[in-house]
């Protein structure tokens, strides 16, 4: 039988800086850290972000 457990729970973590405009699914020195334990808000975030001009790196 499948079960889902907290322990089987995928973390998104993102990097933004706010300065440079720059989004990043690695580390940005200087930027902001974020983590998403959701997928779909994760993904409206930086779609919201790119809208207002970000760059994905």
């Amino acid at each position: 039988m499948n079960s889902i457990n907290n322990t089987d729970a995928k973390v998104w973590t993102v990097w933004i800086d706010e300065t440079r405009k720059i989004i990043s699914t690695k580390k940005i020195p200087d930027a902001k850290q974020i983590n998403f334990e959701n997928d779909n808000v994760g993904i409206q975030r930086v779609s919201e972000l790119v809208l207002k001009g970000y760059l994905i790196c």
